[in-house]
């Protein structure tokens, strides 16, 4: 039995909330308990520095 359906396209977040998106789980990943700042370092949309918490 073959499904006829086609398959839904899965939307893509741009490249600004991506990046975002990760600097926020690595920012909730951080062992400071004063502040929790995450980052990504971007440049011609490849990121050049791994992700790093404060």
């Amino acid at each position: 039995m073959t499904n006829n359906k086609k398959l839904e396209r899965i939307k893509r977040k741009d490249k600004i909330n991506y990046y975002l998106d990760i600097a926020d789980v690595v920012s909730n990943q951080c062992t400071c308990l004063c502040r929790r700042y995450g980052a990504v370092i971007v440049k011609n949309d490849e990121s050049i520095v791994g992700e790093f918490g404060y």
